[in-house]
């Protein structure tokens, strides 16, 4: 039996659906926060991305009340 290729695209057709899916995983993560009720993933405030929610930020520079000395 005849080994399947691991990509039957070509590269140039790869490339063209790197753009959608970065968009993807982008709504994956936004489905994340609502499966898990945001313990892994939060809207960042300053930046609008999706980071881990243990990050402080500028408004909360406190996690767990232990104040954060670096801003990341």
């Amino acid at each position: 039996m005849a080994a399947t290729p691991k990509r039957r695209r070509s590269a140039s057709k790869r490339n063209s659906t790197r753009a959608a899916e970065r968009y993807d995983k982008q709504i994956r993560k936004a489905k994340k926060i609502k499966k898990f009720g945001g313990s892994h993933l939060v809207k960042s405030p300053v930046t609008g991305k999706l980071v881990p929610a243990h990050r402080a930020t500028k408004k909360n520079p406190e996690y767990n009340s232990v104040k954060v000395m670096r801003e990341e």
